[in-house]
């Protein structure tokens, strides 16, 4: 290694306000969110002049050849090799208090909750265990303390700080600091925090169907949650109460919560009103969402088939076909409607830069109620369309017990035409197929912009609203095109595609009929089978369509917002 000139390490020191110095490790490996090197390497406090301060860095270096060290780095399965050890220097700060702060509670696992350990004196003295610290647990968002001692602080201060190193950082820090009347607070340290429980204060939470390409598929900001929550919420409960799983009298519930940066939904809260219905199985409930439960030596919650359990749920029947349909109608009557806001929106965004504080925030507060209720109209087709697919699989068990070939559900929900996402994959197969043949810069770009404008709201993070979107940077079609065609992808046009997968669920439906009517039920039991049939197979299918229009205007509406933040 090279030799460091003496004058320059004497310069750096008097640049730093001189002795007396503290000498840190500071390796390659160490602070990491799996391997914090807590405790394992020598760190040397007040060096009071150029003796002690070389000895203190060979102090150091020597601490990587103790057994202490050696072992841990075999116990995390670390090369040797591997790690390689810098020294950090810092000045002596004298202070009165000193602390340890976790920005998330270690053993309660609350996020909200940070545990400060502080005592009077060095931060040698509390972080080497050989002093009992006081404990006290600040909260995050209201900045409330729950004790009453170290009142010389400033706690707002310490709050504020702590959540800016943890946004920097992006994960729970162990963090070393220390307080002086003449210096104020001081950070030394930061380390992610490598060991903490996970909270047990809350239910049964799940991100199921939350996960795949939405909010949950990454750190969720809380505009987003709140934006998320709202709809996911007024949705549940207006469902719910529209088909007498909850009384109108009962207050709204919270059915959504952000923990750890992601959210989920209250699954113990849905089955308490999913309970209510007989045949409910709460086994087959989590298993048709992905999720893994242990249910203990009581077993999965189910709802017997009494004639008393389905007397009390008879007027659910009726109010739950008519919410079918009034929910079809909802979204066909407000698709016009929706068109028009969306020109409305987008016509008042390009004039915006002429647009007054007044109206910004009016046109703001305009696209925030809108979106709103779209989300809030597309949650509740969620619901519808979950229903209609139940209803439907939970038919196919009595279908296959009579025929000998079971039916293929995949087959009967594929090929579902009108969806509008089909729209943007048959213009993204033109688009490729006319720069494959064009050779002119110009008129390239200009197909791109065309594309990237009629389909201006699509982004691949497109419930992310820090993400653009095509319509703001075309040149994300562009390198999406480039991709495709390095991976050997073929865009072709979609439409023989779904037309083919409508043929084969047409075909699966015949199938099924024909070996229906060879079986052994009854002539009247096959045609009321058949007709039960064709109605829960109809339903499900244009549940699917009007979920994916919903998700469509969904997206739109997240742009919509997007082009004010």
């Amino acid at each position: 290694t090279e030799e460091l000139d003496p004058d320059q390490l004497q310069s750096a020191i008097d640049q730093l306000g001189g002795y007396p110095l503290v000498v840190r490790s500071s390796g390659n490996l160490e602070d990491g969110r799996v391997s914090s090197f807590a405790g394992q390497l020598d760190s040397v406090v007040g060096c009071r002049n150029w003796k002690e301060f070389l000895r203190a860095v060979e102090q150091v270096f020597k601490s990587t050849q103790t057994e202490r060290f050696k072992s841990y780095l075999s116990h995390q399965q670390i090369p040797i090799k591997s790690f390689n050890l810098f020294v950090l220097v810092q000045r002596h700060f004298v202070h009165e208090v000193s602390g340890v702060a976790f920005t998330m509670h270690p053993l309660l696992g609350t996020e909200e909750c940070a545990l400060i350990e502080l005592h009077r004196g060095s931060a040698e003295e509390l972080v080497s265990g050989h002093i009992s610290p006081h404990q006290a647990e600040l909260n995050l968002l209201t900045g409330s303390v729950s004790s009453d001692k170290f009142q010389e602080l400033n706690w707002h201060e310490l709050r504020k700080r702590l959540l800016q190193i943890q946004a920097h950082f992006q994960h729970p820090q162990d963090i070393e600091w220390a307080w002086s009347k003449s210096e104020g607070l001081c950070f030394f340290q930061s380390r992610p925090m490598t060991a903490y429980s996970l909270r047990t204060d809350v239910e049964e939470l799940t991100n199921a169907d939350l996960r795949d390409g939405g909010i949950s598929a990454r750190p969720c900001l809380p505009l987003m949650y709140s934006l998320y929550q709202k709809a996911f919420e007024d949705g549940f409960e207006d469902y719910s109460r529209a088909i007498a799983l909850k009384a109108f009298w009962k207050p709204q519930e919270k059915w959504m919560y952000a923990f750890y940066g992601k959210v989920y939904w209250d699954a113990a809260r849905v089955k308490k009103y999913l309970q209510q219905i007989p045949g409910f199985d709460e086994e087959k409930f989590d298993r048709n969402l992905g999720i893994t439960k242990s249910y203990g030596s009581k077993g999965p919650q189910r709802t017997s088939m009494s004639l008393w359990n389905i007397l009390k749920v008879l007027p659910l029947v009726g109010l739950l076909q008519i919410e079918f349909f009034l929910q079809y109608f909802r979204v066909l009557w407000s698709r016009s409607e929706f068109f028009r806001k969306e020109h409305d929106h987008l016509h008042r965004e390009e004039n915006s830069s002429t647009q007054d504080s007044i109206s910004f925030g009016l046109n703001l507060q305009k696209i925030l109620y809108d979106q709103a209720e779209i989300e809030t109209l597309y949650c509740r087709t969620l619901s519808n369309s979950s229903n209609a697919q139940s209803l439907f699989q939970d038919l196919l068990p009595k279908i296959n017990a009579l025929i000998s070939s079971p039916a293929q559900l995949s087959t009967l929900l594929c090929g579902i035409g009108g969806i509008s996402h089909l729209d943007s994959q048959r213009d993204l197969a033109e688009l490729s197929l006319k720069l494959q043949m064009e050779n002119e810069t110009e008129v390239r770009q200009k197909a791109i912009a065309k594309f990237a404008n009629d389909h201006y709201y699509h982004s691949p993070l497109e419930l992310d609203l820090t993400a653009p979107r095509w319509g703001e940077e075309p040149q994300l079609v562009e390198s999406m095109l480039k991709g495709f065609s390095l991976a050997g992808h073929f865009l072709s046009n979609p439409d023989q595609s779904v037309e083919n997968q409508k043929h084969r669920a047409k075909k699966e439906v015949e199938r099924i009929f024909l070996f229906l009517i060879a079986s052994k039920a009854s002539w009247y039991e096959q045609l009321f089978l058949k007709c039960y049939f064709l109605i829960l197979w109809k339903r499900a299918r244009l549940f699917l369509g009007l979920r994916e229009e919903m998700r469509d205007r969904s997206s739109r509406a997240y742009a919509w917002l997007r082009r004010y933040l």
